[in-house]
């Protein structure tokens, strides 16, 4: 639990990719950190879920949608181009206090506008579990 509040940035992004490696091996895909990761973090194969890891020293509200905003509409694009689909949207972070309100309505929204999509946010109950 230590390295989950710790952890910040690429580590933490390290951190949960080897996490879900060992968890669900070769179903679990981490996608190598760079410019043009096409807004994946991870992949699961078998429940077609997109994983986005976001651990930053510090963040506002409207910075954090604007990387979920970025990062769903990037991601969309690379999976279609190979006949991929996206069933599952799993926005990761190690935010002890949660997400602002904001960001809730924002996930919400896209619940909304992508209803085959399912939306959810991984704090740390949800990856130990």
């Amino acid at each position: 639990m230590l390295k989950y509040l710790e952890l910040k940035r690429t580590a933490f992004q390290d951190w949960f990719g080897d996490l879900m490696t060992e968890r669900f091996f070769d179903d679990f895909i981490w996608i190598r950190l760079s410019r043009g990761d096409g807004g994946l973090d991870g992949y699961r194969l078998s429940t077609k879920t997109v994983f986005q890891v976001f651990a930053p020293w510090e963040f506002t509200a409207n910075e954090l949608i604007q990387k979920l905003v970025g990062d769903l509409e990037t991601a969309k694009a690379p999976l279609a181009d190979q006949g991929l689909q996206m069933d599952e949207y799993v926005f990761v972070h190690n935010d002890p206090d949660d997400l602002p309100h904001e960001v809730v309505i924002a996930l919400a929204g896209y619940q909304q506008s992508y209803p085959t999509i399912r939306f959810r946010r991984w704090e740390k109950s949800a990856i130990w579990h």
